[in-house]
């Protein structure tokens, strides 16, 4: 067995119990990782954060039951590619190829050579790891004919080898298996790749017609059915591993991600998914593709029990970033980010916070590792996944890992005392809007690339327009400041407060600090 794996029931009896359970029995055996990235949705979308959602999300209702809910986790960046970046690595989406990520599937990979991810690090513990779903980190093909590799963005796809592994897939990166789409369904190429060859007959790749429009695709591709795809192969790498386990005589954990289709657009909800209806469920077509996605949350976990391990299996869901205000929520009275300002791509909260649910156990006190009913303050960026997994599996992380990554471990199992962050950085856009009222979408002016620093309750959002240069040095002014321990929705700006100029000066200094940090969390902290 593998020695992270041999050592893991002495490192657990070595940790104090959690106050909160009386009863906290440490594991004996490291526990499955079911981890589900959901796109664009937002801090409201989600009944635990917003009592008056309007989506019925039955599954992640009893999840949240079953564990612990996050009421300030942050996505390291408003947008999907940095996101995703950011939440494999550890890293803020700086120390990547680019400060705002990789978007095209034929542009060089967005992680850097060395650069070590969740799938490296589960699979140095012994895991089995599968990655399925939107992959949005770049990668490149080589030439036609065996001549090299192709020019960053090449785009006339007949000078590439489909035929060949996709460069700096998911093999690449950490995962024992794979089954996604290079951009998710909002670009091409609209096609499947399975461990990262694509699927099908590459001579049959050509421009196909989508609800995005013309773009490079196969013939099989349907946007309203890619969820049931990813589904069915995510279930079936399930049974795979649990029949190899029961082959061997040894039990393995796995690391699944799953990287949801749901909700980008195009809104594009199934019918059904796997005998579930899924079309006319809700109030809306983003609201049947939401609960598209949280039926497939239940089909992974019924699957998981079905097999005797849910018990035994950590399960955290939450979102890339936050929730686009589209024309239908409003009229059904649903708005996705909750009383938070802002949208999806903004710095404002309604960009970057997001939903957080953790279970981990049979939902009950006794026998639940996170304690079941619970909610957390602790401040958590989604880059801290990758220390909190370390952590989780008895690693420890080298110069290079994880570089602003902090495990909140600690603060998941309820152990008293565990220390949070003070300090968290964001990237997103400060918008200029025109006032909004309640039916309509925002109206932009104007808008700034921008980074926000928590320094507790306080928030000071700075302009980052220097942020096309690699590595830049960020010596924006501040654009706004506002306590959000009683200013959520961001109302005041308290930046031309008098005083509140020492704050300002202090929090500026520390943001450029970080910003011109090798790295923001020191190991061992």
């Amino acid at each position: 067995m593998n020695l992270a794996l041999a050592g893991f029931a002495a490192l657990w009896m070595l940790r104090p119990a959690p106050a909160p359970v009386a009863e906290f029995v440490p594991p004996l055996e490291p526990p499955n990782v079911l981890f589900v990235l959901l796109d664009d949705v937002g801090y409201g979308d989600f009944r635990a954060y917003n009592v008056e959602s309007k989506i019925p999300l039955p599954n992640i209702d009893r999840l949240a039951e079953r564990g612990i809910v996050f009421t300030d986790a942050h996505s390291p960046a408003a947008a999907c590619a940095p996101a995703r970046y950011a939440v494999l690595t550890g890293n803020h989406p700086w120390r990547g190829r680019r400060p705002w990520g990789v978007w095209r599937y034929n542009e060089r990979s967005q992680i850097l050579p060395g650069q070590q991810t969740l799938g490296n690090l589960m699979q140095r513990a012994g895991y089995r790891t599968a990655l399925f779903g939107k992959f949005h980190l770049g990668g490149h093909f080589a030439l036609a004919g065996g001549a090299g590799e192709s020019t960053p963005g090449e785009r006339d796809h007949r000078k590439l080898d489909f035929e060949r592994p996709f460069g700096m897939g998911a093999s690449e990166i950490g995962f024992d298996y794979s089954f996604f789409m290079p951009s998710g369904i909002q670009d091409p190429p609209y096609a499947f790749f399975e461990n990262d060859v694509i699927v099908g007959d590459p001579d049959r790749l050509g421009t196909i017609d989508t609800p995005n429009g013309r773009g490079l695709g196969m013939p099989y591709w349907k946007t309203d059915e890619v969820g049931q795809a990813l589904t069915r192969k995510a279930l079936e790498f399930l049974d795979r591993h649990f029949v190899a386990n029961a082959a061997s005589d040894a039990r393995r954990p796995f690391f699944l991600y799953y990287a949801s289709q749901a909700i980008h657009t195009p809104i594009a909800p199934a019918r059904a998914v796997l005998g579930t209806q899924v079309r006319g469920q809700t109030f809306s077509e983003v609201g049947d593709f939401l609960y598209e996605a949280d039926v497939t949350l239940g089909k992974l976990i019924d699957r998981i029990d079905e097999h005797g391990e849910l018990a035994n299996t950590l399960i955290l869901v939450t979102s890339d970033g936050g929730g686009w205000p589209h024309p239908s929520h409003y009229a059904h009275g649903h708005d996705p980010n909750g009383n938070l300002a802002g949208w999806k791509g903004t710095i404002w909260e309604g960009g970057h916070r997001v939903p957080l649910v953790v279970a981990w156990g049979d939902g009950t006190p006794t026998d639940s590792r996170v304690r079941p009913g619970s909610r957390s303050d602790a401040l958590v960026g989604l880059q801290d996944l990758y220390s909190t997994f370390a952590e989780l599996t008895g690693q420890s992380l080298g110069p290079d890992d994880a570089r602003d990554s902090r495990s909140f471990l600690g603060a998941m199992l309820g152990f008293e005392g565990t220390p949070t962050r003070r300090w968290l950085m964001v990237q997103g856009r400060f918008e200029f809007v025109d006032p909004l009222s309640s039916s309509e979408r925002p109206v932009v002016k104007r808008s700034v690339a921008a980074r926000m620093l928590r320094d507790g309750n306080w928030k000071l959002i700075v302009d980052w327009s220097d942020s096309k240069a690699r590595n830049a040095p960020s010596a924006g002014g501040p654009l706004g400041l506002y306590d959000l321990s009683v200013d959520p929705s961001e109302k005041h700006n308290l930046l031309a407060a008098p005083e509140q100029r020492e704050r300002v000066a202090a929090m500026l200094a520390k943001y450029r600090e970080i910003a011109a940090s090798r790295r923001s969390v020191p190991l061992g902290d």
